[in-house]
């Protein structure tokens, strides 16, 4: 069994418009766990704010995130922080973030 995918934050699309949209781009709109694949779901937007708020990012922080899944809270914290590692053990999932 191949280890798992590690990658760096990169730029994805504004956290407003994903969560009206959800990971596929066409969402209804509901702030719920959407699928993503793989048996897991992405988080609703206001649990991504909540965890985010919590960590009080700061501009020189690095953040190790662990279970990358869409890799959304990733790129959120991206926006806050100096840099972000994360590490995803689902290979597909890994692969697609």
């Amino acid at each position: 069994m191949p280890g798992p995918a590690r990658s760096r934050a990169r730029s994805r699309p504004s956290p407003s418009a994903t969560a009206r949209t959800g990971p596929s781009g066409g969402g209804s709109g509901e702030a719920r766990p959407l699928p993503i694949g793989a048996g897991q779901t992405i988080s609703q937007p206001e649990v991504v704010a909540r965890m985010t708020s919590l960590v009080r990012p700061r501009r020189d922080m690095r953040v190790l995130e662990v279970g990358t899944g869409w890799g959304y809270q990733a790129g959120v914290l991206a926006e806050c922080v100096r840099e972000v590692d994360t590490i995803e053990i689902v290979p597909e999932l890994g692969r697609r973030a």
